[in-house]
């Protein structure tokens, strides 16, 4: 299969730690830790799309944003579904508790996003051809 206009997937276990980098031991000042604490994920068909949806618990650190320890929740929604021409279409969706206590800047997490898996040797519609073709 090739993909056309796909973000990152990836898969966590409940024992995953996340950091923002480090080097030799030494995480920059801006770094935080998480530690995936509960997680649950209900799957079930939705009329033509297969739905997952997962609901996890981290425990994090994040010194130079909040002093102590805080528990941070996420919700994904993964659809998957086909179109009129059979590709398989994916869509990711994210939602991420706020920090406790807001942030003085504003911090996006790029993490939604939409795929259209073609099999190979099928012909790709240029990017916005599909929106002319749908348009009435």
């Amino acid at each position: 299969m090739r993909t056309r206009g796909c973000g990152p997937n990836t898969l966590e276990s409940s024992s995953t730690s996340h950091s923002s980098g480090s080097i030799a031991g030494r995480a920059p000042p801006t770094a935080y830790q998480g530690h995936k604490t509960r997680s649950v994920a209900r799957a079930a068909w939705n009329g033509d799309q297969f739905v997952v949806v997962t609901h996890s618990t981290m425990t994090m650190t994040w010194p130079s944003q909040l002093p102590g320890e805080f528990e941070r929740e996420t919700t994904t929604r993964d659809s998957y579904s086909s179109n009129d021409r059979g590709q398989l279409i994916v869509e990711h969706r994210i939602v991420v508790d706020p920090l406790p206590g807001g942030a003085e800047r504003r911090i996006d997490l790029p993490d939604s996003w939409t795929c259209t898996y073609t099999r190979s040797g099928e012909s790709k519609l240029a990017p916005f051809d599909q929106l002319k073709r749908d348009l009435p």
